[in-house]
């Protein structure tokens, strides 16, 4: 059954704090036998706080041999004992220890690494525990709510040295070697001869000594007779009884489940979880667990007793390490086994790397280690996963990988594999992406094809913070520019090219360039520009008159040619003459036109304009200034160019600046007007101000009908002179064909005698985008 402990929770411990006192020797020695993994340096650091200090070794033990020496486990040392040494250290310190010297009243906080002389009290308080390393190097374990009393070390004229301490309350668990310790307690004085040994005071005084290995243990009432206890046997003694109870065998030790794991996952700074479980043990009480990241039991991280219903562990938020777990049994009796065998287990975190974020392995606090699970990580779209050292990881989705990227929103079990080949139990990360809500327009409209950028305004939001690298990514042919930025909210402006797609997402995305991740996306469309669906009537304009400009479609776009035929004059008289007008226009890039032109008149009767532009030439340069769906805008410099002395040609070359605008109306109504100048190098002019105003109706799709007003006035041959004239026409939209009909009257006897009294034309406009 798995429940949740009430584990006391611990960080990795400090190193046991170096003395640099311990210089002056007490010309008193004992023997120290060499333990397994003792090297010269951590003997002096253990008994001389200083590992630099071997040089005591050498000294006293001068068949060593020259250095380096490879220490044998079993052999015998002579050890000085340090005359100003203090009799023990605190060596591993967890949650609030206190320690009191003998004749101060009031308690102190006590650090690993603290010095503790003979007479110190040293008292664990709930959940906590300490280690206890005395000068001759042998250790206890305070459990929580322990008080010992610290006494110095005695010898024997064997030169055996016996450390002696003083259990008040709770419980002590000693590593000997092949030391000696005397602990006394209330009750009861436990003589330990190497060996680990636990012993305990009850509530009631009563004390427990549960010897596990290493010869014999010896136990006896403050008052009475004593008993020897052998490995694997415990005795108890009650205050008032003539002899400690008779030894008897101790509980059996756990023996771990064979199926758990050894590796385990977890997530930086959150940390790893580990489990494991252990089979029943039929005469327990209570077991007693301890898990450390030393793997000779010290540097307990997790020491608690749960009931004897609880044969699973769990614990959360430690960091990457290996960790060891010992479970011992305790009987009904109270005697608790020695501990099982370690069971280890590896724990390597994941590093989730956020999006725009430099890769850091931020460790785990110590403080943070705990028996309740931690919540499921929650990461951003486009977070990098690193696998731990020595491990590869992956989804359900995907393979094993030392680092991959969760590219979609969503819950993931991530499990990694060890170079072992163990794989260790899933990990759980959440995935949350951004959204973004276009919030002006509030609904979708197309971005017009090569129209002025239209403005748009998102809305982000995000359960987590947006990395600062994030940016918006649109596809080739769309242009975007970030106009404004007010806290989540975005005003962007888009323009779409002739090469764009119909449809496209405007993206959120982060990461470097050849490896961006999409965070959020909203989609847009592209739309053709509105053309009219009918052709503005240009049947005038092209007609080509050096003394008028006409209107002109402002709109247009592309490359083509045009021609039209007209009749201007009087037919009733025969005063008048035909004219063919030619031209060809280039649009090198978009919006701006090149163009040129040539009228040329067929056939003259009667009385006729003497500067009708007969086989001149007509050069001009246009740009469309503003193409709005509604309103354009359009700006031409026109020069005409005499071609000779001919009657009808203009004589002298004319330069014709326009500003022509059109707007939209219902998508059936087009206003036009046409403003310009007509300026003539020779000082005789003409010099006009000229315009056209003109209105085109649509009736059904692709015809339409028009009316037309044009006017000059200025000077000419130094007369002033004022033309108006006007008329209807038609027009009919083929594809890329136009067909246009027009008629024009002249108002003014300025315009008859300089255009003529009627004008009657049809033309052909062709035209490619």
């Amino acid at each position: 059954m798995m429940v949740s402990l009430g584990l006391l929770v611990v960080g990795v411990p400090l190193a046991a704090a170096q003395s640099g006192g311990a210089n002056k020797t007490s010309g008193k020695t004992f023997e120290y036998t060499v333990q397994p993994g003792d090297t010269c340096a951590r003997i002096a650091e253990r008994f001389f706080g200083n590992k630099r200090r071997w040089d005591l070794i050498h000294a006293n033990n001068p068949d060593m041999g020259p250095a380096p020496h490879r220490l044998a486990p079993g052999s015998v040392l002579i050890l000085p004992v340090v005359g100003d040494g203090p009799d023990a250290r605190l060596t591993d310190v967890r949650r609030i220890v206190q320690a009191r010297a003998p004749k101060d009243p009031g308690w102190e906080r006590a650090r690993a690494g603290k010095e503790l002389y003979r007479g110190w009290r040293v008292n664990t308080l709930e959940r906590a525990s300490a280690d206890v390393t005395f000068q001759d190097g042998s250790t206890v374990q305070m459990r929580q709510n322990t008080l010992i009393v610290i006494y110095g070390g005695v010898y024997s004229p064997s030169r055996r040295r016996t450390t002696e301490a003083s259990l008040e309350r709770g419980t002590l668990r000693s590593r000997l070697g092949e030391l000696r310790l005397d602990v006394k307690t209330p009750t009861a004085e436990a003589g330990l001869q190497g060996g680990s040994s636990v012993v305990s005071v009850d509530d009631q005084g009563t004390s427990y000594l549960s010897h596990h290995k290493g010869g014999e243990a010896r136990f006896k009432l403050a008052k009475g007779e004593a008993v020897r206890v052998k490995s694997g046997f415990g005795s108890k003694a009650r205050e008032g009884d003539r002899r400690p109870t008779k030894p008897r065998p101790l509980p059996p030790a756990p023996k771990w489940r064979s199926d758990g794991s050894h590796s385990f996952t977890g997530v930086r700074p959150i940390g790893g979880s580990i489990q494991a479980s252990w089979l029943p043990v039929k005469v327990a009480v209570s077991y007693r667990l301890e898990v450390a990241s030393s793997r000779d039991g010290k540097e307990v991280v997790v020491a608690t007793s749960v009931p004897s219903t609880v044969t699973d562990f769990e614990i959360h938020r430690l960091p990457d390490g290996e960790y060891f777990a010992r479970v011992s049994t305790i009987d009904g009796e109270g005697f608790e086994s020695a501990q099982s065998e370690p069971w280890a287990m590896t724990v390597g975190s994941l590093e989730l790397q956020s999006p725009g974020e430099e890769a850091g392995r931020e460790e785990l606090a110590r403080s943070e280690v705990s028996d309740e699970p931690p919540p499921t990580p929650t990461v951003l779209l486009g977070t990098r996963v690193v696998s731990p050292d020595g491990f590869r990881c992956g989804t359900d989705q995907r393979g094993k990988a030392a680092s991959f990227v969760l590219a979609e929103a969503g819950s993931y079990q991530l499990s990694c594999v060890g170079s072992d080949g163990a794989v260790s139990p899933k990990v759980e990360v959440m995935v949350v992406a951004p959204s973004m809500k276009l919030i002006e327009p509030t609904v979708v409209t197309p971005i017009v094809r090569e129209a002025e950028p239209r403005r748009v305004t998102v809305a982000l939001q995000s359960e987590l913070p947006v990395p600062e690298d994030a940016r918006f990514r649109v596809p080739a042919g769309v242009t975007l520019r970030e106009v404004s930025k007010n806290g989540d909210t975005r005003t962007l402006e888009l323009s779409a090219a002739q090469e764009s797609p119909d449809e496209f997402a405007l993206e959120l995305v982060t990461g470097p360039e050849n490896a961006e991740t999409v965070l959020a996306s909203v989609e847009l469309q592209v739309a053709e520009p509105e053309k009219l669906d009918f052709a503005p009537n240009e049947a005038l304009a092209l007609t080509l008159s050096p003394d008028l400009i006409g209107l002109a479609n402002d709109r247009r776009e592309g490359s083509g040619a045009f021609s039209t035929i007209a009749y201007v004059g009087d037919p009733g008289p025969n005063d008048g003459y035909w004219r063919l007008s030619l031209g060809a226009e280039i649009a090198p890039v978009r919006r701006l036109r090149l163009g040129l032109a040539i009228p040329i008149d067929l056939h003259t009767s009667g009385a006729a304009p003497t500067q009708s532009g007969d086989q001149d030439i007509l050069a001009w340069t246009g740009y469309q200034i503003l193409a709005r769906d509604d309103f354009s805008v359009d700006a031409e410099l026109s020069v005409w160019f005499p071609t000779g002395d001919r009657s009808g040609s203009i004589g002298r070359t004319r330069f014709v600046p326009t500003f022509a605008t059109s707007y939209v109306f219902n998508q059936r109504w087009l206003f036009r007007t046409r403003q310009g100048a007509i300026l003539a190098t020779s000082s005789g002019g003409p010099f006009f101000w000229t315009s056209a105003y003109g209105l085109d109706i649509k009736v059904v799709r692709l015809f339409a009908i028009s009316g037309e007003l044009d006017v000059f006035l200025g000077r000419s041959s130094g007369q002033v002179v004022t033309g108006v004239g006007g008329g209807p026409g038609l027009s009919l939209l083929l594809g890329p064909a136009r067909i246009y009909f027009a008629a024009r009257f002249s108002a003014t006897d300025d315009f008859e005698s300089s255009i003529g009294k009627y004008t009657l034309t049809t033309g052909l406009r062709v035209a490619f985008r």
